[in-house]
Formats: structure tokens, C-alpha cells, sequence
């Protein structure tokens, strides 16, 4: 500044300068902070997720088989029946 009590147009500018320059840096790391910052909270929710979606897979895995088993169970029920019938009819 050209003197310490009176400050010019020009000074006031420049600072304005500056300020302009130091808040734009500013903006770009948060900016680039925030984006690192939901990358990594991306990242562990879509862990997450992969882990609860897996276990839920097994889980249904597991019902749809033992689903498959009292099926084909109820079919040979089913069928032992009509051959019991089938006697008692002749």
C-alpha cells in the first residue's frame, strides 16, 4: 500500500485481486477434497452393499433348493398315492 493509513483504489484492487485468487484456490481443493472424499464413501457403500447382497444371495440359494427338494418330495408322494389307488381299484 503507498501509505499505511490511506489506502487507494489501486491497493483496494489489488487485495481484491488476491482475494479473488486465494478464494478460487480455495473452492478447487474443497472441490477436489469433497471428490476424493465421495469416492471413498462410494467405494464402502458399494462394499457394503456387495457383501449384503451376496449373503442375501446365498440365503435364497439355499431356500430355492431346499424349495426344490420338498417339490420333488411332494412328486414322489404324489405318485406312491396314485399307484396305492390304482391297487385298491383293481
Amino acid at each position: 500500500m503507498a501509505n499505511d493509513d490511506n489506502a487507494t483504489k489501486q491497493d483496494l484492487l489489488d487485495l481484491e485481486q488476491r482475494l479473488n485468487i486465494d478464494f478460487t484456490e480455495m473452492e478447487q481443493r474443497l472441490k477436489t477434497s469433497l471428490d476424493a472424499s465421495l469416492g471413498r464413501l462410494e467405494t464402502h457403500l458399494l462394499s457394503a452393499f456387495h457383501g449384503w447382497a451376496r449373503a442375501t444371495e446365498i440365503k435364497i440359494k439355499s431356500a430355492s433348493n431346499s424349495t426344490a427338494a420338498v417339490d420333488e418330495r411332494m412328486s414322489l408322494l404324489e405318485e406312491r398315492m396314485l399307484n396305492l389307488e390304482r391297487r385298491q381299484r383293481s
